[in-house]
């Protein structure tokens, strides 16, 4: 018998999710994920320190850890730099980062810096991705099962099935 994440396809997300379908998009990812990843990657500046902290403060009831990483999300697409591990921030889906991620950029590819943190990611239960982006790249993604894509609250998220 398969597992559910074998029967997953991936999704590429078509256009920016921005406004009401940004927070569906979230709404879903905090409905269906455990945990989610943002990628330290603000300048080294007094603005980036400033961005930095507020986040750390923002995140600080949902934090889990900060793991070294070259690179992220797990899965395909990728982004980094395996030669120079960045600080990638994990954190738990509870309101404090919910009410951060609806209320932080107006869309998915927002979340770089050197306002915000880079590369959103929401990770299932069994650590396997639900929704990868790659900020600077314009690139977001959804692994998928045929029911999950199909989920009303999906339903303003432009979704496409990538290709084999």
């Amino acid at each position: 018998m398969q597992s559910m994440a074998a029967k997953r396809l991936s999704y590429r997300i078509v256009s920016e999710p921005r406004g009401p379908s940004y927070e569906a998009l979230i709404r879903y990812c905090a409905a269906e994920g455990a945990t989610g990843t943002l990628a330290d990657l603000f300048p080294k500046s007094r603005a980036g320190a400033q961005a930095r902290a507020e986040f750390i403060k923002r995140a600080e009831p949902d934090f889990i850890a900060t793991e070294m990483a070259g690179r992220w999300p797990l899965g395909e697409p990728q982004t980094g730099n395996s030669a120079k591990p960045t600080p990638l921030w994990r954190f738990a889906l509870g309101d404090p980062v919910l009410d951060f991620l609806l209320h932080g950029p107006r869309g998915l590819y927002g979340w770089k810096s050197p306002k915000f943190p880079e590369d959103l990611a929401i990770y299932r239960t069994d650590g396997t991705v639900l929704l990868g982006t790659v900020s600077h790249e314009y690139i977001g993604w959804m692994n998928l099962s045929e029911p999950e894509v199909s989920d009303p609250r999906l339903g303003l998220v432009e979704l496409q099935a990538s290709r084999a």
